[in-house]
């Protein structure tokens, strides 16, 4: 197998112990994510998936990348910018209030064309029909609810926080409707098979358990279900049951905070041996999501000459992200640079791209300039 490593494929940089490089960094990873965003005629914003010169499909708006780039720029601290996004994304809630109203309503009724979009227009918030699942509220709109408790209770505006406050607290009780700790839904991976992910277990948790913390009125026995649900994943480590290991669970451990830290380093520790074939992790390229993964070719501008799920093992940069981020919490230096060096040396013409993909010749090329890639580098960087 040919591997390329020169043309703009990877680049040579400093060490990111240089506080000159770092700072280089945040102002490179910002701009390409400020060339992403969509300013709304209601004074709010959403960003943009990418630019589409990859796919189309992506310059619509995700809850789940909008969310990863919140995160982003909670790290450098561009909260005006925050407070845009958070009430694009409330305003979108507020466009399908009545898609809420009805599952609530008749929890039954939910299905893939009666749910929540998962993406959207950013200009028009409509509802994007795309190839993916759209039944991955769990991963989200869990997300949502831990994260944004703090920015509501800190609006300025009685008239908006009590509107944000009504929808908030009925995202929790969608979430219970659904069924959010043994229903079956797509994770992270919104292409993937349906199934009880332990991803989506650990952030509905943490987002119930925000919500009931914030006043909503969640019931003890529900937070405690979902509690018994995680640990019953955790031993053994288990992500669905198709797979064991996948790239989901760092969120775990650095985003949800639902583990302790021996079961956190234990989650890392069976990534890191885990996921790849030796080839593969000698490549420094990335790791694939979870074991088996297969992932569109490359050969013509709209990446179809193949038919999806063709070539093997897309290799996802966020690995050495979600490393680097992890070795940070443990206080280790030395690995911790030596992750966030490698994510730094795989951006492509100062962007961060989401994976690198194997073409027809046998060589791994980049695809997908991503917002959530460059959202967690900053997160990293951090």
């Amino acid at each position: 197998m040919q591997i390329q490593r020169a043309n703009g494929i990877v680049h040579s940089v400093s060490s990111p112990n240089s506080e000159s490089t770092l700072e280089e960094l945040r102002e490179s990873a910002l701009e390409h994510l400020l060339s992403l965003r969509v300013f709304r005629d209601d004074g709010t914003a959403l960003f943009r998936a990418s630019d589409g010169s990859d796919n189309l499909q992506y310059r619509n708006a995700w809850f789940r990348d909008n969310i990863h780039v919140i995160r982003g720029l909670m790290a450098i601290g561009y909260f005006s910018l925050v407070d845009k996004i958070w009430s694009g994304l409330f305003e979108t809630l507020r466009k399908y209030e009545n898609v809420m109203d009805n599952i609530i309503s008749d929890p039954s009724s939910y299905s893939n064309n009666n749910c929540l979009p998962p993406r959207v227009v950013p200009e028009t918030l409509e509802r994007v029909p795309g190839d993916w699942t759209d039944t991955q509220e769990p991963q989200w709109l869990g997300e949502l609810l831990s994260e944004s408790a703090a920015w509501i209770s800190g609006l300025r505006d009685e008239t908006k926080a009590n509107t944000y406050r009504r929808l908030y607290s009925k995202s929790a009780e969608y979430l219970i409707a659904i069924g959010c700790f043994d229903g079956l839904f797509s994770n992270a991976w919104e292409e993937e098979p349906l199934d009880v992910y332990t991803s989506n277990i650990a952030a509905s948790l943490t987002g119930l358990k925000t919500a009931k913390q914030s006043g909503v009125f969640v019931p003890n026995h529900i937070i405690e279900y979902g509690e018994k649900k995680l640990e019953e994943r955790l031993n053994p480590l288990c992500e669905s049951s198709t797979r064991n290991l996948d790239l989901s669970l760092f969120w775990l451990v650095n985003v949800y905070n639902v583990v302790s830290k021996d079961m956190g380093d234990k989650i890392v520790s069976q990534l890191i041996n885990g996921l790849g074939t030796q080839d593969v992790i000698q490549l420094d390229l990335g790791r694939p999501r979870y074991d088996g993964d297969v992932y569109p070719g490359l050969d013509d501008p709209d990446h179809n000459s193949l038919p999806p799920h063709s070539v093997p093992e897309g290799l996802w940069t966020m690995y050495w992200t979600s490393l680097a981020r992890y070795y940070a919490s443990r206080q280790q230096q030395e690995p911790y640079a030596n992750a966030l060096e490698t994510a730094i040396n795989l951006r492509v013409d100062g962007k961060s791209v989401e994976q690198y993909v194997l073409n027809s010749k046998g060589i791994y090329e980049p695809r997908n300039p991503l917002a959530w890639a460059d959202a967690q580098l900053l997160e990293a960087l951090k």
